[in-house]
């Protein structure tokens, strides 16, 4: 019996018909980080058009609107 134990575990462990489950810490990281990339593209394209909309307007340069800070990412 303690065989047969050892035989199915090793079966099943190697069964090449088997599909790997993925690791989950590591298909969380490749979420984490296609959503980090989608931000990081919508960032850019609001920055676009603010900065299209701060060159278009005729307003003092000390409005608060135009003193807006850049954003940087750390990625």
């Amino acid at each position: 019996m303690r065989h047969l134990e050892l035989w199915v575990n090793y079966y099943i462990r190697w069964n090449p018909r088997i599909k790997q489950q993925p690791n989950p810490v590591e298909q969380r990281y490749m979420e984490l980080l296609a959503l980090r990339d989608e931000y990081i593209k919508r960032l850019e394209e609001l920055q676009l058009t603010n900065s299209a909309k701060l060159s278009d307007s005729s307003t003092s340069p000390s409005s608060p609107s135009q003193m807006l800070p850049h954003v940087q990412t750390h990625f």
